[in-house]
C-alpha cells in the first residue's frame, strides 16, 4: 500500500509576487487585506479556511492546523520551467524549518496536469512532500495565482499570509518569523510558468444556471420537511446563506459527499464538478445576483416539496413498534432493542428496504435484523449488533433505494424484525415511532444480497493522537459481485479506505474517503458491479484524530477504545455483496433437504 503522509492542508498551484506593503482595502462593509507587490500588483495577503485532497488521496484543512507557526506552499506544474532549481531551494528550507513546526507542500492549480503526470514528477525527483490538488483553481483565484515557483506562507490560526514572493527569499522569511519579526520580502519575481485560470469571469445566471444547480445537489435535504435546518425556497433565501454555502463548499463539507473521484464512479454522487464549483464560487463572489432571467425555479421546488415520506413509493409491508418510544429531554440513552413479528404466509424474497423514523430529531442511527425462526436457523445472519453486517439501516442523510437488479435478501415465514434505536436527546421530550418499510420479489432473484463487515474493536487512540491508524480486512473465499460499501466511525473519524488485494498479488484501491465526516454515512454503490475474484483479501485501512485540532472531538484527553456511544469509537466497513453464483439461501435449503 502506499505510504500515508500525517501532515496536511489544502490548496492548488499558488503564486504570487513578493510583495513589500500591506494594505487595508474597503470593499462596501467588506475589507480585505493586501499586499502591494515589487512590480506593483495588489495580491492578497489573508485566505479563509479551504480544503483539499493531495496527490496521495490525503485530504487537508487549513483549520486543523492552527497549532502551527506556519504552512508553507509552492506553486507548481509538473515539468514546469525552473522547477527542479525551486525545489531543491524548497526543500533545503523544509530541512531546516521543519523541525520548528512549518508544514511544507506543494501546490498545483495547473488544469493541464493529471494526477499521473504529478506522480511521475514526484517519483522522479523525489520529493517527499505532499501535492496539493487544486483543480478547480478557486484557492488559486482567491490568492491571485498566476505563476509557478512562488512561495507562500500561511499563518492557519489566522489565515494571514506573512510572506509570499521568491523562493530564494523562504529560509530568510521563515527564520524571521522563529524570531518573531516581519519577514523580509524580496523584490525578485518567481522565474516559472504562467498558470492558466478557467475560472468563469462573467457570473453565471442565477434562473438557468444557479437554481437549477441547488435544486440538483442541494434541494434533497433543502426543503420544508427535509432533514436540512433550513429550505432554498428562492433566491432571496439563497443569497442570504452564501457566505455560508462558500464556507462549506471550499471546505468541501457540502454537498455531502466525501469520495475521492480518483477511484471509482458512483451511482447516486452528488458531489458538485469542478466546472459547477467554480460557477457557484463565481455567482456568490458577484454578489449572488437574481438577474432578470425568467421565474424562480426555487419556488416552483418549494410548492412542490412535501413532508418526507417512502421514497420507493408504498410498501408492500409495514414493520413498525406496537407503541412509540418515549424519548426524554436531555440524557445519555442506551440503545433500544424492540422486536416485532412479521406477518408473512409464506417464505420471501425482499427487493428493497427503507427505515422512516417517526421523529427524525432524536434518531441518531437505527439498526434492524432479522430474527429467523427456528425451522432456518442454520441460515440465521451472524449480525452481532451490527458488527457483522444489518437488514436494513438508516442514518441522517440516507437515501433509501432498491436493492442492486437481479438481488434480494431471504425472508423466511416465522421471521421477527429486531429494532436497534440509538436515540440522542435535543432538550425536549418526544415520542418515536419508526417503521420499517418492506418490498417483495415476486419471483426468487437471480442473486442473495448480503450485507457484511469488517470490523476492528481491538484499538486504543492515545489522547491528542491526530492520525492514529487501524485495519480491518476479510477474505472473500468466492466469486463475488461487489455493489456497495459504507463506512463507519464516530467523530474522531478523520479517514478511511478499501483495498482488494487480488489473487495475483495486484492491489486496487476501491474507495477511498480522504475526509470521513460521521455526520454523513454515506452508502457509495458502484455504477457497475465491481467483480471480485475469489481468493481476493479486502483491507480496510482509517484513522481516527484524536486531537485538539479536530472540532468535533468530544475530548481530546482522554484515551479512545470501542464503544456504542458516539463520544467513544468504532471502525467498521460495511459491504454489499452477492456470490455470482445463485442464491447462498438456497443452496443452504437444498442441501438440507
Amino acid at each position: 500500500m502506499k505510504k500515508q503522509y500525517t501532515i496536511a492542508l489544502g490548496l492548488g498551484v499558488i503564486v504570487a509576487a513578493c510583495a513589500g506593503v500591506y494594505m487595508i482595502l474597503s470593499s462596501g462593509e467588506e475589507k480585505k487585506a493586501t499586499m502591494i507587490t515589487a512590480d506593483g500588483v495588489e495580491k492578497p495577503a489573508h485566505i479563509d479556511n479551504f480544503r483539499l485532497h493531495d496527490h496521495l488521496g490525503q485530504s487537508h484543512e487549513l483549520q486543523r492546523y492552527m497549532e502551527r507557526p506556519g504552512i508553507v506552499l509552492l506553486t507548481h506544474a509538473a515539468n514546469g520551467q525552473g522547477f527542479e532549481d525551486a525545489w531543491q531551494t524548497f526543500n533545503a528550507a523544509r530541512d531546516q524549518y521543519f523541525t520548528q513546526g512549518f508544514l511544507f507542500f506543494l501546490i498545483n492549480s495547473n488544469s493541464f496536469d493529471t494526477l499521473e503526470k504529478i506522480e511521475e514528477q514526484v517519483a522522479e525527483l523525489g520529493i517527499e512532500v505532499p501535492v496539493l490538488r487544486d483543480e478547480d483553481q478557486l484557492i488559486a483565484a482567491d490568492l491571485g495565482i498566476d505563476r509557478t515557483n512562488e512561495v507562500i506562507v500561511i499563518e492557519p490560526a489566522s489565515g494571514d499570509i506573512p510572506y509570499r514572493g521568491a523562493v530564494d527569499g523562504l529560509a530568510d522569511a521563515l527564520g524571521a518569523m522563529v524570531d518573531g519579526a516581519q519577514p523580509p520580502q524580496y523584490a525578485q519575481a518567481p522565474a516559472g510558468s504562467p498558470v492558466a485560470m478557467t475560472t468563469p469571469i462573467i457570473p453565471p445566471d442565477y434562473a438557468t444556471e444557479i437554481a437549477p444547480l441547488i435544486k440538483q445537489k442541494c434541494s434533497g435535504c433543502h426543503v420544508d420537511g427535509g432533514i436540512a435546518p433550513f429550505a432554498f425556497d428562492g433566491h432571496r433565501k439563497v443569497k442570504g446563506w452564501a457566505p455560508m454555502i462558500r464556507e462549506v463548499v471550499m471546505t468541501k463539507r457540502m454537498p455531502p459527499w466525501h469520495a475521492d473521484p480518483a477511484h471509482g464512479e458512483w451511482d447516486g454522487d452528488v458531489a458538485l464538478s469542478v466546472e459547477q464549483r467554480q460557477n457557484l464560487i463565481a455567482w456568490i463572489d458577484a454578489g449572488a445576483p437574481r438577474g432578470d432571467s425568467g421565474d424562480d425555479p426555487l419556488r416552483v421546488v418549494a410548492e412542490e416539496s412535501a413532508p418526507a415520506t417512502w421514497t420507493m413509493g408504498e410498501p408492500d409491508l409495514v414493520v413498525a413498534f406496537d407503541q412509540p418510544v418515549e424519548v426524554p429531554t436531555e440524557g445519555v440513552l442506551d440503545y433500544v432493542y424492540l422486536e416485532v413479528p412479521i406477518p408473512l404466509d409464506r417464505d420471501r424474497w425482499v427487493s428493497g428496504v427503507e427505515i422512516l423514523p417517526g421523529a427524525v430529531e432524536v434518531v441518531h442511527h437505527a439498526l434492524t435484523f432479522v430474527k429467523f425462526p427456528p425451522k432456518y436457523s442454520y441460515l440465521q445472519p451472524e449480525y452481532d449488533g451490527g458488527e457483522g453486517g444489518f437488514f436494513a439501516g438508516f442514518v441522517p442523510g440516507s437515501e433509501a433505494k432498491p436493492f442492486p437488479e437481479g438481488t434480494g435478501k431471504f425472508l423466511p415465514r416465522g421471521s421477527s424484525i429486531i429494532f436497534q434505536m440509538h436515540y440522542t436527546a435535543v432538550g425536549k421530550a418526544m415520542n418515536d415511532l419508526t417503521q420499517l418499510g418492506i418490498w417483495f420479489h415476486d419471483e426468487t432473484p437471480e442473486h442473495e444480497l448480503e450485507t457484511r463487515a469488517v470490523v476492528d474493536e481491538d484499538f486504543s487512540i492515545p489522547a491528542g493522537t491526530p492520525n492514529h491508524e487501524t485495519h480491518a480486512s476479510m477474505y472473500i473465499e468466492r466469486d463475488v459481485l461487489l455493489y456497495a460499501m459504507s463506512p463507519h466511525m464516530h467523530y474522531r473519524g478523520s479517514w478511511i479506505n478499501y483495498t482488494a488485494k487480488y489473487p495475483n498479488g495486484e492491489e486496487e484501491v476501491l474507495l477511498s474517503v480522504p475526509f470521513y465526516d460521521f455526520n454523513w454515512q454515506r452508502l457509495y454503490e458502484f455504477a457497475e458491479p465491481k467483480a471480485i475474484p475469489g481468493g481476493t483479501e479486502i483491507i480496510v485501512t482509517g484513522a481516527f484524530d484524536n486531537s485538539p485540532m479536530n472540532p468535533y472531538n468530544p475530548d481530546p484527553n482522554t484515551i479512545v477504545t470501542w464503544g456504542e456511544q458516539s463520544w467513544e469509537e468504532m471502525f467498521i466497513g460495511y459491504m454489499l455483496y452477492a456470490e455470482t453464483e445463485g442464491n447462498r439461501a438456497m443452496r443452504q435449503i437444498a442441501m438440507r433437504r
